[in-house]
């Protein structure tokens, strides 16, 4: 049997026991966590993310060791007219003294075309290709009309030739109309399509004087106006009269022009 001075003495010491480890364990969890938060301000931030002023206590950010890139100025949402910065109506922010600011179109970069000519492309111009040129006229003082390419068009038979004015000497041929096959060829002072009409320039001509059509290789003429004549071989013609066959040597006068017809 143990005595009771033996038995207070055993309480007693396993009391300091306990005491002491307790005391142990928290010294080395308080220590470590404390160590930890004092190096937590030396470490580098993670990839290059700020962590605040309140990261090193002195109102400075720390330094990134990752570069920003640079995006430029921020760019502004584009309001309607009627409507200021962010969205508040003229109206309103005159009302509170703010005055809206404009904000300038946006102007998208010229990219050079990659379908542009390669002379185009080589010396840094960058248009794009331009389309088919148009018909060429010959434009003279008294007519005017277009020009047949060689090889483009089909000639028809007959030809005509003016032998009075300014124009005198030059020679108007007859095309097939590439897109309808057409051969008809009207004559006046309006303007027409290319290749079916002959513009003439002189106050004496109707806007829709004559007519000339091909049928069986053969030029028929067609007097269209009522009020200015059409002469053949010094006959003047009446209105909506038809001669269904030129020959060559035919002389044609329409006011102030006079043409000869040539069947080659």
């Amino acid at each position: 049997m143990l005595d009771g001075p033996v038995v207070a003495g055993a309480v007693l010491a396993s009391g300091a026991v306990l005491v002491g480890g307790y005391f142990y364990v928290e010294h080395l969890r308080h220590g470590r966590s404390g160590g930890r938060a004092s190096r937590a301000s030396e470490r580098l931030p993670l990839f290059g993310v700020d962590l605040g002023p309140e990261a090193n206590g002195n109102g400075a950010r720390p330094a990134s060791r990752m570069p920003r890139p640079d995006l430029g100025p921020p760019r502004r949402a584009v309001v309607a007219q009627d409507e200021g910065i962010a969205g508040v109506p003229v109206r309103a922010a005159a009302a509170t003294g703010t005055a809206p600011t404009s904000t300038p179109a946006f102007a998208p970069p010229a990219y050079q075309s990659a379908y542009a000519p390669i002379g185009e492309r080589a010396n840094g111009t960058g248009r794009a290709a331009t389309a088919f040129p148009g018909p060429r006229y010959a434009d003279g003082e008294t007519l005017r009309f277009a020009l047949p390419d060689e090889g483009t068009l089909q000639f028809l038979p007959g030809r005509l030739q003016v032998v009075v004015g300014p124009e005198a000497g030059r020679e108007i041929r007859f095309v097939r109309s590439p897109n309808t096959g057409e051969t008809d060829v009207t004559f006046g002072r309006s303007e027409g399509p290319p290749h079916r009409h002959v513009q003439l320039l002189v106050p004496t001509v109707s806007r829709r004087h004559a007519l000339m059509s091909l049928l069986d290789e053969h030029w028929s003429l067609q007097n269209l106006s009522a009020t200015n004549p059409v002469t053949l071989n010094e006959r003047r013609l009446a209105p909506d009269e038809v001669v269904p066959l030129l020959v060559d040597g035919d002389r044609i006068e329409m006011g102030e022009i006079v043409f000869v017809f040539h069947s080659r």
